[in-house]
């Protein structure tokens, strides 16, 4: 898709990506940790060895981890850890190809959730005339979210 093509949903999932982007490691504990309960963990494990049956199988803490790993929550957990650290690192990686006013943006609107007229006044980007943020604040706003989208891939 081309960047000067964004919907308006995609312009919606880059500014959620870019407002999550402080959570993000919060997050992504909280699922490890989830996934980490869903059966006990264990540091050592214990085979049986028999020669009279002539095979031999998991022992409990591997039965566990195997019975871990091949549910539905557990799968829909690792995707989720996968997603959220995938986009963490996208947002990441455009945040340090932008320029210091858009990063300062960024700050502002994502981080601090400030509201636009506030984000304009603090850029020095506010319209008197129109009382209201200038059409560079809003083209700026555009650019940042477009070149976010690029490092997301939408």
């Amino acid at each position: 898709m081309q960047l000067d093509k964004l919907r308006p949903n995609d312009y919606r999932y880059v500014e959620r990506l870019l407002y999550d982007q402080k959570t993000h490691d919060t997050q992504i504990a909280l699922l490890e940790e989830e996934l980490e309960e869903m059966l006990p963990a264990f540091s050592s494990s214990v085979v049986k060895f028999s020669h009279d049956e002539g095979m031999v199988g998991d022992s409990q803490p591997e039965e566990w981890t195997i019975i871990r790993n091949e549910s539905v929550r557990a799968k829909e957990l690792h995707g989720e850890i996968r997603r959220r650290k995938r986009e963490k690192a996208a947002v990441s990686e455009a945040l340090q190809c932008m320029t210091e006013e858009e990063c300062q943006f960024v700050f502002l609107r994502y981080q601090q959730e400030k509201s636009h007229s506030q984000c304009a006044r603090g850029l020095h980007l506010w319209d008197s005339k129109e009382k209201g943020p200038s059409r560079t604040y809003w083209r700026m706003r555009r650019k940042i979210l477009e070149k976010v989208a690029k490092f997301v891939l939408i």
